[in-house]
């Protein structure tokens, strides 16, 4: 699970073809998984003022400010901020398990990998095959006027089983109160604590991993899917080096062809300037986010941040020129003006075949997507934690008290359970 706070207050609507405002919106996933946000005009860049933002190192930036996306910070939880609240050590009494036999009696747990604001992260053993897995665990009641969200995280997981660059699901299933994902851990940690442990990366190693990143999004959008929430806390890493896009729970399908979808969803700092605007977005807006990551991969830094607000920093995408270093390549700098183009239209990734560019001319194309090419870099992989959480959860206090969800609303999680014929049960 993420780091920094991600934002979605206004459910994706898909309509017809650019422009055609008539046709009818039909609601989306993820209808408030984040802060508000302001409305913004269109996706086009059409501010006359143009200003340098020049990049910020994290490692000496302190923690505390709000819009303060320091490396060295811990990381940020997902959703909507309600600010610390009160936890309390209880078991979590799952009872049977709904629609499928998977149940969380099957498991070990270890310790926690993440957190938000719907859900957290644990590290896991399933007791049957010894195999280490990660478990995503979200509470009911968060989901129920969002339930779409959910359906919809777990038919792409199911999609991107065909991929070596996305996560895979084992199963997913339920109990009264909560929603479970099942799926494979990364014991490589993710992007956002390599580039806190080892800052900025070699030239090679960042060709590497978004020429990766570039294969995971190109099979997303080739199935009509939209990320929406790209960030370095949500590729993971492998135990030899390898890529894995993550959490979806921000996704939208059915996104082929010139269709556009409707929403305020995504992380600041990542979000495109059309969403920031309009909240009108396509696949393009993946691409931006790919733009920022690389960035900050060769530089360490954030092109639109300098420690200020979330507000600023949304203010300077739209309206801020982006400063390149002097030890960028000229085709590095290149790629980096292509993507971080402001206009969606004109975005390379949208426009033009990114895999032809000259930044990623040493790339063998076929035999990285076949996993036949050795990562530069190997991460640190940490042994598996052998203490155990007996099944204990921390849950909040609120969460504790609340009364159990009823029989009418145990509809909304109909059809939720999956169990991979890929996975050894």
């Amino acid at each position: 699970m993420g780091k920094r706070s991600r934002r979605d207050d206004s459910r994706p609507r898909k309509t017809g073809r650019r422009g055609d405002n008539s046709m009818p919106r039909r609601k989306r996933s993820r209808g408030h998984d984040s802060r508000p946000r302001k409305k913004r005009s269109r996706g086009h860049d059409s501010r006359p003022r143009k200003k340098r933002s020049r990049g910020h190192d994290r490692r000496s930036r302190k923690k505390s400010s709000r819009g303060d996306y320091s490396r060295a910070r811990k990381k940020r939880s997902r959703g909507r901020d309600s600010g610390p609240s009160k936890t309390i050590s209880g078991t979590v009494t799952p009872g049977p398990s709904l629609e499928t036999r998977v149940s969380v009696e099957r498991f070990t747990f270890h310790k926690k990998l993440g957190e938000g604001s719907f859900g957290k992260v644990l590290l896991a053993t399933d007791k049957l095959t010894r195999q280490p897995l990660a478990l995503k665990v979200i509470e009911k009641r968060s989901q129920l006027r969002r339930s779409s969200s959910c359906h919809i995280e777990r038919r792409v997981l199911q999609i991107a089983t065909s991929s070596p660059f996305l996560t895979h699901l084992y199963a997913s299933f339920q109990t009264e109160d909560h929603l479970f994902f099942a799926m494979e851990y990364l014991s490589g940690g993710d992007l956002f604590d390599l580039l806190a442990r080892n800052g900025r990366l070699l030239l090679t190693t960042a060709r590497f991993l978004s020429a990766e990143l570039v294969c995971g999004l190109k099979f997303l959008h080739r199935h009509g899917i939209i990320h929406r929430d790209l960030k370095p806390e949500n590729i993971l890493l492998d135990s030899a080096g390898h890529l894995r896009i993550a959490d979806f729970g921000l996704a939208v399908m059915g996104m082929l062809g010139k269709n556009f979808a409707f929403g305020r969803g995504g992380t600041s700092g990542y979000m495109a300037p059309e969403v920031i605007r309009s909240g009108r977005f396509d696949a393009a807006v993946d691409w931006w986010a790919l733009g920022i990551i690389l960035y900050e991969m060769l530089t360490d830094n954030h092109p639109f941040n300098n420690g200020r607000t979330s507000e600023s920093v949304e203010s300077a995408v739209l309206e801020d020129s982006v400063f390149y270093p002097h030890y960028l390549t000229t085709d590095t700098q290149d790629i980096l003006q292509q993507v971080l183009q402001k206009n969606p239209s004109r975005r390379l990734g949208t426009s033009g075949h990114i895999r032809h560019h000259r930044f990623f001319r040493s790339i063998d194309w076929k035999e990285l997507e076949a996993r036949r090419v050795e990562p530069p870099f190997a991460p640190i992989t940490p042994s598996l934690d052998v203490e155990h959480l007996k099944q204990e959860l921390v849950i909040s206090t609120s969460e504790a008290m609340k009364p159990p969800i009823t029989s009418e609303d145990q509809k909304t999680f109909i059809g939720f359970s999956y169990t991979s014929p890929k996975w050894n049960i």
